[in-house]
């Protein structure tokens, strides 16, 4: 399953998601890693929730045809000729300098200036989390955050950020292996589509009890800090 988020913000659009895949063909407790969203040449972004062949394919079609309309057509074709394949389409463009969002499931069209793909029961938590009135910091511990996001102009979304770190402790807090795995965000401006780096670390707690010069201890798993660093390898061939 997946957890997708996307939205219009700041006249851009972005895109959130986990890479956890899970299936039939898995272990009960194996999951595997996949990239869900794709930047569409220079100026669209897609992902897919559901069947991973279904979801790959078609985000591999998309950069065979026109961007927009022609793009929208070529994937409500896909659904209706492979309608048990069972796979939900984010689809975010920009037409004359304006934002476009759409949903398409079932071959059915939604335009949308937020939405959501995939696993409800994990998108209902983690609403909880993004609706609280802040999310709940480590308790003795110092927190970092830090985004990156070369290529498109002004600031990152605060509604992208947001949506990172809840989903990062989502994870942290749920059981459930039909999501998880990394929070890959991307962000298009009109301009240009990239994949956004961040990086999240928490030290061990015990901050509270630490004297002039004394040393801020690293994360440990074993009591409870973690880092972890998301960015674009070169020529965009990993993260």
């Amino acid at each position: 399953m997946t957890l997708l988020l996307a939205a219009i913000e700041d006249a851009k659009i972005w895109m959130v998601a986990d890479t956890a895949i899970t299936g039939e063909l898995l272990g009960t407790r194996d999951r595997v890693d996949h990239l869900k969203i794709a930047r569409i040449g220079a100026g669209a972004l897609a992902g897919f929730a559901g069947d991973e062949r279904s979801g790959t394919e078609i985000l591999d079609g998309l950069r065979q045809v026109a961007q927009g309309v022609e793009a929208i057509r070529w994937i409500v074709d896909y659904q209706e000729r492979n309608a048990a394949s069972h796979v939900e389409i984010a689809y975010g463009w920009f037409a004359a300098t304006q934002p476009h969002l759409v949903r398409i499931a079932a071959a059915q069209l939604e335009y949308r200036d937020v939405l959501h793909l995939g696993d409800t029961r994990a998108f209902s938590r983690l609403q909880a989390i993004r609706h609280a009135s802040e999310i709940d910091p480590p308790p003795e511990a110092i927190s970092l955050w830090m985004h990156y996001c070369e290529g498109p102009s002004g600031s990152v979304p605060s509604g992208m950020t947001g949506a990172i770190q809840a989903m990062q402790q989502l994870f942290a807090q749920t059981d459930d292996r039909t999501v998880g795995g990394v929070v890959v965000p991307y962000l298009i401006d009109g301009i240009e589509a990239r994949r956004c780096g961040y990086n999240h670390s928490v030290t061990d707690p015990g901050c509270m009890s630490l004297v002039a010069g004394g040393v801020v201890e690293h994360g440990t798993a074993e009591r409870g800090g973690f880092g972890v660093s998301v960015y674009e390898l070169a020529e965009y061939d990993g993260t």
